[in-house]
C-alpha cells in the first residue's frame, strides 16, 4: 500500500488559473452598471402628491432606459446643461446671484408662480420664468446656490465609490488589451457605458440631485394677454393646476 506523507502533500504559492468564470465577469460588470446608474440620474422635482410606489417606478423606468440606450441619456444631460447656460446668459448682468445651478433648478420645476386672484398655481419651464422675470411680471426671490445644494440629496461618498470602481474596471481590462486577451460582450458594453456615464458627470456636475422642495412666487394677478406674450416668444406652453 502506497502512503504519501504529509511534506509531500505540502504546497507552496499557488497562482489564479488564467482563465475567467462566468461569476466574476458578471460581478465586476454588474458591479459597475448598478452604481453608476444609481448614483447617474438627477430627476425633476416629483410632484408632491405621488405615491410611494409612483415615485420608485418612475425612477426604475428612467434607471432601465439608462442602462439599455446611455447615450440617449448622454444626448439628454447635454442638452439639459446647454439650456441651464442659456438662461445664465439671459440673467447675466440682471440677476447678480443667478448660476447655472438656478438655471437647472427651474428647468427641474423648482419654481411655481401662484396668481392670488384666481388662486391658479402656474409650473413655467426656465425660459418662461426668466422671460416673465425680465418683462417685470414676475419677481424670482433670491434663493442661494448654497441653499438649493443643500435641498440636494447628492450622495458624493457613492458617487466618488462608483467612479473608482469604474476606473478599476478601466484598468483591469486595459491589462487584458495589453496581453492580447479576449472580451466578453457584457464587458464591452460595460465599457462604452462608463464612458457615458462619465459624460454625464460632467454636463450634470452642478445639476442638483434627489430635490424636493419648491420655491413659491406669489403675484397678485397673471394677465392672460401677458401669458400670450410669453407663448409667443416661448412657444413652449404653460400648466395650470
Amino acid at each position: 500500500m502506497n502512503i504519501t506523507t504529509f511534506a509531500e502533500d505540502k504546497l507552496g504559492f499557488v497562482p489564479e488559473p488564467d482563465g475567467r468564470g462566468t461569476v466574476g465577469i458578471l460581478w465586476s460588470s454588474l458591479a459597475v452598471l448598478f452604481l453608476n446608474t444609481w448614483t447617474l440620474l438627477h430627476l425633476n422635482i416629483p410632484d408632491p402628491n405621488r405615491s410611494f410606489w409612483q415615485g420608485a417606478l418612475h425612477k426604475l423606468k428612467w434607471i432601465t432606459i439608462s442602462t439599455i440606450a446611455p447615450e440617449f441619456i448622454s444626448l439628454g444631460t447635454a442638452d439639459d446643461y446647454d439650456s441651464a447656460k442659456t438662461l445664465q446668459r439671459m440673467m447675466k448682468g440682471r440677476v447678480h446671484w443667478w448660476t447655472v445651478t438656478h438655471g437647472y433648478y427651474a428647468n427641474m420645476g423648482g419654481y411655481k408662480v401662484v396668481s392670488e386672484a384666481d388662486g391658479v398655481t402656474y409650473s413655467f419651464v426656465g425660459l418662461e420664468l426668466v422671460w416673465l422675470h425680465l418683462h417685470h411680471c414676475v419677481e424670482v426671490p433670491e434663493v442661494s446656490e448654497e441653499t438649493i445644494k443643500g435641498w440636494s440629496n447628492t450622495d458624493g461618498i457613492a458617487k466618488l465609490l462608483a467612479c473608482t470602481q469604474s476606473l478599476w474596471f478601466l484598468i483591469s481590462c486595459l491589462g487584458r488589451v495589453v496581453q492580447q486577451l479576449p472580451f466578453s460582450t457584457l464587458e464591452i458594453f460595460t465599457i462604452s457605458f462608463i464612458g457615458c456615464t462619465w459624460i454625464n458627470y460632467y454636463f450634470w456636475w452642478h445639476k442638483p440631485q434627489g430635490l424636493e422642495t419648491i420655491t413659491f412666487i406669489h403675484v397678485p394677478h397673471l394677465l392672460e394677454r401677458t401669458l400670450d406674450a410669453m407663448e409667443e416668444a416661448v412657444p413652449l406652453g404653460r400648466r395650470g393646476e
